[in-house]
């Protein structure tokens, strides 16, 4: 057999085989993937790494895609806020998070970006003073509260 005819059978092969995956996939996925719900905060360990990921699912696809994630290195106790476009792979590891670790995480946040400033509410039109010390969390409208103004909703 030539080169062309194993290289040819090959391709046949690899294009076979995609296809059959491809149709095993569509056929099990609903089985396969977690069920990740849009508007929630999920808690994530990565596999590999010291990492764990708090994130709010904007939408779910092959992947997760949030505009508001923070990134926890476990190791040092360093995080990182992202409130921009972020992708995160699904592994079936992906948890609903606390209400707890939701608050505490944007609590963090806000004592970081905004102790002993100013900052413009969601909720209003002037900018107020950030109050850590009157800080609370709305779980049914997923805000963030210092002094009565929402500092955070939605995560953003």
């Amino acid at each position: 057999m030539e080169n062309t005819e194993i290289l040819k059978e090959l391709d046949t092969l690899k294009t076979e085989l995609n296809g059959r995956i491809n149709s095993f996939i569509k056929k099990y996925e609903d089985s396969i993937k977690p069920k990740i719900e849009i508007g929630k905060w999920y808690f994530k360990k990565a596999k590999h790494a010291d990492l764990s990921w708090l994130f709010l699912v904007e939408k779910v696809g092959v992947t997760i895609h949030t505009k508001s994630c923070f990134v926890f290195h476990l190791d040092d106790g360093r995080f990182y806020y992202h409130d921009t476009d972020y992708t995160i792979s699904i592994e079936g590891n992906e948890r609903l998070a606390t209400p707890q670790e939701v608050q505490e995480a944007l609590t963090k946040e806000a004592v970081k970006k905004y102790q002993g400033k100013y900052f413009k509410p969601t909720n209003g039109k002037n900018k107020v003073e950030f109050r850590a010390g009157f800080i609370g969390y709305d779980v049914s409208e997923n805000k963030l509260l210092s002094n009565n103004y929402s500092v955070f909703q939605n995560g953003i």
